[in-house]
């Protein structure tokens, strides 16, 4: 009698365990299947509002807040490159750049 019941309770054991593996990495596929969905949702929110936000800096250029702001990154960038003697146009142009403002 002992002996059967020693013999069931390994089946459940073994069952219960390989029950639990494929339990556990099925969750864990499902987490990261999760995360890079919400990853890729993130990204797509974070590059409309970068294109909003573009949008609304390029139909502000006139305000003042703005050009003072492109004033000290043009003197930022003229303190870094001034070895090089680059032209107004040049540094104006920069900035156009990094603002994607071309």
């Amino acid at each position: 009698m002992s002996m059967m019941l020693t013999r069931s309770f390994r089946r459940v054991a073994r069952t219960a365990v390989a029950r639990r593996c494929f339990s556990d990495s099925f969750k864990d596929r499902e987490r990261a299947a999760e995360a890079a969905f919400f990853n890729q949702e993130d990204a797509q929110a974070l590059k409309a509002l970068q294109a909003k936000l573009r949008n609304s800096a390029a139909s502000q250029s006139g305000n003042a807040a703005v050009q003072e702001v492109i004033a000290n990154e043009i003197d930022q960038l003229r303190s870094i490159i001034a070895p090089h003697n680059l032209p107004e146009e040049r540094l104006q142009a920069i900035v156009d750049w990094k603002h994607h403002l071309l």
